[in-house]
């Protein structure tokens, strides 16, 4: 199996840029390197790593995020990559590109810590209209009529809607529960120094405790928060294999060409 290291892009004006090449299926085959990259947000990407990601074979950008985060913060690409908006949500629930003091404000108004919000949030994920239609179109849309195309979606933090993006493409291409929940929990490895700073900062800015315990929720990958969206699966349709089906319409000939074109 990879390494962390392997799987790292040489990316420092971003963070959690990944390979998902590698990974092996129950069926004894493993996805392709260099078609399948998942990442936080491509805002600040010198022309240097831009140019990076063309030669490693990245030819289409999926950004997950909503029009405001676009307009905040556009990705930095180049001209020869096409780039596909898909919002999971029309605004950004996952306050990712908020101010602690704003984050605080939008939770005080919902009435829920930091990881209650969270809960709610992979749940709607799973069950909002918004996102499901963005994952039918990932998946069978662009994925699946793709072929030979180095594809990096991402959202803001690459960890939640990026995390469940990456979550029904592993399924749907056989990897193992236990691999795609490492996955999952991976970024919390690859951010660790981020989330330290993003802490220390709002310490020294006199964050109380009860900040710093949802700073560190809205910040992290946690299991609690995948098992919320699996739960949800579950409940409202049985399985992630009639999810993907039923929810998405991701049909037997839609996962024999995504297996086809991603494995090897």
């Amino acid at each position: 199996m990879p390494t962390i290291h392997q799987r790292l892009l040489n990316i420092t004006h971003g963070v959690n840029f990944r390979e998902l090449g590698g990974y092996q299926t129950a069926s004894g085959q493993t996805i392709r390197w260099h078609h399948l990259i998942r990442s936080g947000s491509l805002a600040h990407l010198t022309a240097t790593e831009q140019a990076y990601l063309a030669q490693y074979g990245v030819t289409k950008v999926i950004d997950f995020r909503s029009p405001a985060e676009i307009q905040q913060a556009p990705d930095q690409l180049t001209t020869a990559t096409t780039y596909i908006n898909l919002p999971v949500f029309q605004s950004d629930q996952t306050y990712s590109t908020a101010s602690n003091d704003g984050i605080t404000e939008q939770l005080n108004k919902a009435q829920r810590s930091g990881y209650q919000h969270m809960l709610h949030i992979y749940q709607q994920i799973i069950v909002s209209q918004d996102a499901q239609g963005a994952f039918r179109q990932f998946l069978i849309n662009l994925l699946a009529s793709s072929p030979d195309d180095g594809v990096l979606f991402h959202c803001t933090a690459g960890k939640d809607r990026t995390g469940i993006a990456s979550y029904l493409l592993l399924s749907s291409l056989g990897v193992s529960p236990a691999q795609i929940r490492s996955d999952y929990l991976l970024t919390n490895q690859v951010t660790a120094a981020e989330t330290r700073e993003h802490l220390a900062n709002a310490k020294l800015d006199g964050s109380s405790a009860q900040q710093l315990q949802t700073i560190q929720a809205m910040w992290s990958a946690s299991e609690d928060y995948l098992d919320c969206a699996v739960n949800a699966i579950q409940q409202n349709y049985g399985s992630t294999a009639a999810y993907l089906q039923q929810a998405l319409g991701f049909s037997t000939a839609d996962q024999h060409l995504l297996k086809q074109l991603y494995l090897e």
